[in-house]
Formats: structure tokens, C-alpha cells, sequence
């Protein structure tokens, strides 16, 4: 058996602010056997120091630094160097509740999972003082595969499927598909390598709590929260993707209702960003994309079950769906 039975990773950049009080909360877990795996994506802050006095501090620390190429490109990096028989990923400016590892290492030991799915915790805070908490319903147990994807409804809009910070991963699984975070798109990566993991995984065990503590600081800017060119064209590859997901999970019918709406969903973001976002696109461009968007193949399936209860996003989809691009700019571009 391997010595290290848990490997965190925490790709790194910029977070000075941050990382010591996320160490702090992997190192102090009531679960001992596991290595720090720190991989600072050329931060030009102070991050590296920090990490490397972590590190000099408790020897399961491991710091690893490369030239920035984004957060794909350090998890791929702490997955190459990784000992762990179980694989998990924490990001630089969140924490991990005390007994949160021991928990999810619990559906290893008991039932020998694949995967280990926990619990999320979204914590917003403003100048150091939590403004509010709140934490996804979830069931706890063993489940097989296809068990687990009749709560996928439930789940995938609330980070619980597509996110890489809730789970152990099985190690030899990601090993044996040469599973990698792909370093082409800037968004959706995460959901992407999830899908692909999870349709090779046979048991899966979740936990309702401890928690994956996920912290939004109001008032620090966050480049995620920018306008992406291509974004509808990830949203699109996505969808595609958990569109084999689905079938590969033999969960398709009972689950395509929702993946549509979900997508359709994305889109009118995609379409919100296109209109309202900071570019620098004229009015006409504007439109055009929007037509563009509107004449899609997977729009144009997935739009013909769509039922939104809001109003607005309801008249939206039916203009996406008679395509009327003009109409949905100058609707999309009203503030209210």
C-alpha cells in the first residue's frame, strides 16, 4: 500500500493573502497521511516565499513553481508529481473544514469508491466579515454510478458535479485514462475532467458535511468574472460533452430535460455577456453573434423542450427559438 494516501493539490497564483490560512486548514485535517502539494503558476507576488516557508515547516509539504499557463496547466502539473493512492484539489484562497479528508476517506475505507464526493459550503465575504453561508442538500452513502446521477439535477447546478474541489479522486483511474485538465480553454475545464473521470467510475460515496468551505470575497476582483470571447463556444463543447456523459452513465433519458434547460440557461449568459459585457463590439457585430448563436445545431435541439419559470428568460427563449436576433439584443440590453 502506498505510504501517502491522500494528495491535496492547490494551484497557486497571486495569492499571498490567502494560501496560508488554506494550508493551514489541509495541515491541520484530523486526517494525517497526506502530502501538500503547492504549485505556484509564476505568481509575482510573495506566494512562492509563503509557500516555501510552509513548507519548510511541516515536511509533508511539497512546492512545485512553473511559468504562468493557468490553473489547468498547475493541477496537471501537481497530478504528475502526485504519490497519493486518492487525489484531491483545494483552490489557493478557500479551506477545508477539519474532518472534511477523514470524512471523504471514510467511502475508501468502507467501500472502496472511486470517487468521493463532499459537501460545499459558498461563503461570500466583504472586508474579513462572512455576509452569508450557504451549503448545498445533499445524501450521504454509497451509491453506484447510476444511483448517484438521479440526483444530478439536484447537483450539477451547484458545483457538486463539476467542480474538481469536492472530490477524491481515485488516483490510478486518472492515471490509467491519462486524465488531464485541458489548458485550451480558459472555462469549464473542471466540468469537462469531471465528466470524463466519472463516466469510468463504477461506486461513488458523498457526504452531506463536513465542508468544502468555497469563499466569494466581494470585494476582491476576480478575472473569472470577465467577458470571454468564445465563451457560448465552451458552453457548446460542454454541452456536448455531458451529452456523452449521460449516455456513457445510461442516465440520459431521465436527465436530457434538464441538460438542455441548463444549456439554454448558459446561453442566454453567453448571450447577456455578448450584448452587456465590456468588449468592444459594434451594435451590428453584436447582433450577428447573436444570430450566429441562434442558428446553432445545439440550440436549436435543445431550445424545443426549454421551460424557464422567470418571465423574461422565458420571452428570451422563445425569441432564440423563432431566432429573432435583433429582438433579443435590444431585450437582453434593457436593464430591467
Amino acid at each position: 500500500m502506498n505510504s501517502v494516501q491522500v494528495s491535496v493539490i492547490v494551484p497557486i497564483y497571486n495569492a499571498e493573502n490567502f494560501i496560508e490560512e488554506c494550508a493551514k486548514s489541509i495541515l491541520g485535517q484530523t486526517f494525517k497521511n497526506l502530502e501538500l502539494i503547492l504549485v505556484d503558476d509564476g505568481s509575482k507576488d510573495n506566494s512562492l516565499q509563503i509557500c516555501q516557508r510552509i513548507a519548510n515547516e511541516d515536511s509533508r509539504v511539497k512546492v512545485f513553481t512553473k511559468e504562468n499557463g493557468g490553473t489547468s496547466s498547475a493541477k496537471n502539473l501537481g497530478i504528475e508529481n502526485a504519490q497519493g493512492e486518492y487525489i484531491a484539489f483545494c483552490d489557493a484562497d478557500d479551506t477545508i473544514d477539519a474532518e472534511y479528508i477523514e470524512n471523504l476517506y471514510q467511502g475508501v475505507a468502507l467501500y472502496d469508491a472511486d470517487v468521493c464526493v463532499g459537501n460545499v459550503s459558498f461563503v461570500s465575504v466583504r472586508n474579513d466579515e462572512i455576509i452569508s453561508r450557504r451549503t448545498v442538500k445533499m445524501v450521504s452513502g454509497k451509491f453506484s454510478m447510476k444511483e448517484f446521477m438521479s440526483y444530478y439535477p439536484q447537483y450539477m447546478p451547484n458545483a457538486v458535479i463539476g467542480a474538481p474541489w469536492n472530490k477524491l479522486y481515485k488516483r490510478s483511474i486518472i492515471l490509467e485514462n491519462g486524465f488531464r485538465f485541458n489548458t485550451k480553454i480558459k472555462n469549464n475545464e473542471d466540468t469537462h475532467f469531471n465528466y470524463a473521470f466519472l463516466a469510468k467510475c463504477k461506486t461513488v460515496y458523498s457526504s452531506e458535511m463536513p465542508y468544502y468551505n468555497y469563499i466569494n470575497r466581494l470585494n476582491v476582483a476576480s478575472a473569472s468574472k470577465g467577458f470571454i470571447p468564445n465563451i457560448f463556444d465552451i458552453y457548446t463543447l460542454t454541452y456536448n460533452k455531458a451529452l456523452d456523459f449521460l449516455k456513457a452513465t445510461d442516465t440520459y433519458s431521465q436527465n436530457i430535460q434538464f441538460q438542455n434547460q441548463y444549456y439554454i440557461g448558459l446561453v442566454i449568459g453567453a448571450i447577456n455577456g455578448i450584448v452587456n459585457g465590456k468588449n468592444d463590439l459594434t451594435v451590428q457585430e453584436k447582433i450577428e453573434q447573436i444570430e450566429n448563436i441562434c442558428n446553432t445545431k445545439e440550440v436549436k435541439e435543445a431550445i424545443k423542450t426549454v421551460r424557464f419559470s422567470d418571465p423574461k428568460k422565458m420571452l428570451i427563449a422563445f425569441l432564440i427559438k423563432k431566432r429573432c436576433s435583433k429582438f433579443l439584443y435590444y431585450l437582453v440590453s434593457l436593464k430591467k
